[in-house]
């Protein structure tokens, strides 16, 4: 009836006041509790703008915790992930946890991904550079699901990595300033028109980066 939330990318069951940051193999020891690792590092949430919440969303039977512009500790490259818990229904009577990737970065190629019951029996979908086999690299816009559904279609509809946001915000480029290309992200509580322009000093407009319905 409980989770406890973890800065460093991991969400355990019941109530538990570790913060391990430093990533191992799954299952892991330290810490040795049921857990969901979205993506388990030495991250922090004492950059400007980061900040972790979450939502019962009781009509759709959903549970979603959002790490959001969360940093990795001594390097620049923000994350934004969400670990859903679905509720049993009775088409789907397996509690499924969903892993949604917004923003993506692993620039020490040092993560584990996976999940486990304790310190013995666990699920182990990446750890540093070693992947499961059939589990694809990790990259914005992904998502995984965990199920003990015996055939799995995949994960239905788009990635909801957007869910918690109550209103229209524009982020700052980053990098900034760059060398070869920046990445500008945007918020939206619903379905609108979008017009994202790039003007230069005389307000001239320079380039179209975005536009239609979203």
């Amino acid at each position: 009836d409980s989770v406890s939330v973890c800065t460093n990318g991991w969400m355990a069951f019941g109530r538990t006041m570790l913060t391990s940051y430093n990533n191992s193999a799954i299952p892991a020891t330290t810490p040795n509790v049921p857990a969901v690792f979205a993506l388990w590092d030495d991250l922090t949430a004492s950059v400007s703008g980061s900040w972790i919440g979450y939502w019962h969303d009781t009509d759709n039977g959903r549970f979603i915790i959002q790490w959001d512009s969360i940093a990795f500790n001594g390097n620049p490259a923000r994350l934004r992930f969400q670990v859903v818990l679905e509720e049993s229904t009775a088409a789907r009577p397996y509690y499924d946890v969903l892993l949604y990737y917004s923003r993506f970065a692993d620039p020490s190629n040092d993560i584990s991904v996976g999940f486990q019951q304790n310190s013995t029996v666990g699920c182990q979908l990446q750890y540093d550079t070693s992947r499961a086999l059939t589990f694809s690299p990790l990259a914005a816009g992904r998502a995984v699901r965990i199920t003990r559904y015996p055939n799995p279609m995949g994960v239905s509809g788009e990635p909801q990595a957007e869910v918690l946001s109550r209103s229209f915000r524009l982020e700052r480029a980053f990098p900034n300033p760059m060398r070869q290309g920046t990445t500008i992200s945007y918020q939206m509580p619903v379905a609108s028109k979008v017009s994202i322009k790039v003007y230069n000093v005389l307000g001239q407009q320079v380039r179209l980066l975005d536009e239609g319905q979203r």
